[in-house]
């Protein structure tokens, strides 16, 4: 919010935390040094309790409210050990990524996912986001049965121990910057070290749906250098199935059908 609309003598904390409490999304845009810039005493500025963007976060985490981190620039989704306790729910939200070379495609993912947010479809199960289940969702993505309740771990693999959360971060920073393959391998291993993960199968499940839009599009950008017009389309076909937010990755199923139709035209 404007904190310069804030009256003369009003607590700012509680302006922030009242104005958050009436917005359905939160979005925290997050750049390269989010985390790690530091006031003049050499503080994050993040730990500082009255900083406004950490009251901004802290407000809607604690109120359920959906926070959406928006990583620019390149930015990574900082890990849970590099927040203050506060705002470590934050790691485990579901992230887009809005950068420079890819910008209308990733305003456009995010544009739609405000909108399925802010006015659901009646046939959406949940108004969560694919691959993002928080740990008191009881609640599923599509068809199937509901998540059971984590059952209790082998001594050494519970939610807490350290190895475990240690390499789930790992995993985390590998899946924010979308790095699907490393992402995948590390989701494994957290699940081979603890089944019951309440947060490990969402994540893997997307990852591995990521991973093959990925290959997709790099197939859809092979075969229009190569003018195979017809089979820029078949695959977009199935990015389509997948994601309808990818299903023209930079304009090239647009361009393959224009292309199509010249051919077409000619005698």
């Amino acid at each position: 919010m404007d904190v310069d609309t804030i009256e003369p003598g009003v607590d700012f904390a509680a302006a922030i935390s009242r104005a958050v409490s009436t917005c359905n999304v939160l979005i925290a845009l997050i750049g390269p040094q989010w985390a790690t810039l530091t006031d003049p005493r050499g503080q994050p500025r993040i730990a500082d309790p009255d900083d406004l963007v950490a009251l901004e976060i802290q407000a809607a985490l604690d109120r359920d409210i959906r926070v959406i981190p928006v990583l620019v620039d390149g930015a990574s989704m900082p890990a849970r050990h590099e927040l203050p306790k506060a705002l470590q729910g934050l790691a485990r939200r579901q992230a887009r990524r809005l950068d420079h070379e890819s910008f209308h495609a990733d305003a456009n993912r995010l544009l739609n996912s405000l909108e399925n947010i802010l006015n659901p479809r009646p046939e959406q199960v949940t108004d969560l986001d694919p691959g993002y289940r928080d740990t008191a969702t009881t609640t599923t993505t599509g068809p199937g049965p509901p998540p059971s309740s984590p059952q209790p771990s082998h001594p050494g693999e519970q939610a807490g121990e350290p190895e475990v959360e240690a390499l789930y971060d790992r995993a985390l920073a590998a899946f924010w910057t979308e790095q699907w393959e490393q992402a995948i391998e590390l989701l494994r291993q957290v699940l081979a070290h603890q089944p019951g993960h309440p947060d490990a199968p969402g994540k893997l499940e997307h990852a591995r749906r990521q991973q093959q839009i990925a290959g997709l599009c790099t197939e859809v950008r092979r075969l229009h250098r190569a003018g195979q017009w017809a089979a820029v389309l078949r695959v977009g076909e199935r990015l389509a199935a997948l994601d309808p937010t990818a299903a023209d990755p930079e304009g090239l199923m647009t361009s393959a059908r224009a292309e199509l139709a010249l051919v077409a035209c000619r005698p």
